[in-house]
């Protein structure tokens, strides 16, 4: 069974944090997906992408996700041009990276890795799931499903 939980504010329009464990037979082993911004998964439903998500983390091994967005805004049409910078969303991210070792870059759009997000993967293992032409980490939605992470060097 699924332990699954969310966070949004009070309107349910931003969410700061979606989790999702299973497998308690054994050592949690932690991992965290930063993603552009959250669509319609709750702390009951699961979406295509989280289900992408729950998969790769099990297939590398984790058996706890935790992700975050760069943008909290809960959309299913994102545009990078109507979201801002969120002072809350930032102190979720800071918490999560800082519990997390193994972090995941999936976002997808050809948004080069933020300034203040630099400092909080110091010392982690950071990877993409793939890497895009325009060397962006790829959104997991659409990708196959035999892939091996790769490693970023920041």
């Amino acid at each position: 069974m699924t332990q699954k939980s969310a966070i949004f504010n009070k309107d349910k329009s931003k969410r700061f944090l979606l989790t999702r464990s299973w497998d308690y037979k054994n050592e949690l082993t932690s991992c965290v997906f930063i993603m552009m911004n959250p669509s319609v998964a709750d702390s009951k439903t699961d979406d295509p992408t989280v289900k992408k998500c729950i998969y790769y983390s099990n297939k590398f091994g984790h058996n706890r996700l935790s992700i975050v967005n760069i943008f909290p805004n809960v959309s299913t049409v994102p545009s990078i041009n109507k979201f801002s910078f969120c002072k809350n969303n930032f102190h979720f991210i800071k918490d999560v990276l800082k519990e997390n070792q193994f972090i995941y870059l999936a976002w997808g759009f050809n948004l080069e890795i933020k300034e203040w997000l630099k400092p909080l993967l110091k010392n982690k293992s950071v990877f993409a799931l793939e890497m895009s032409k325009q060397n962006t980490p790829k959104h997991p939605l659409y990708l196959k499903k035999d892939l091996d992470p790769v490693l970023i060097n920041l």
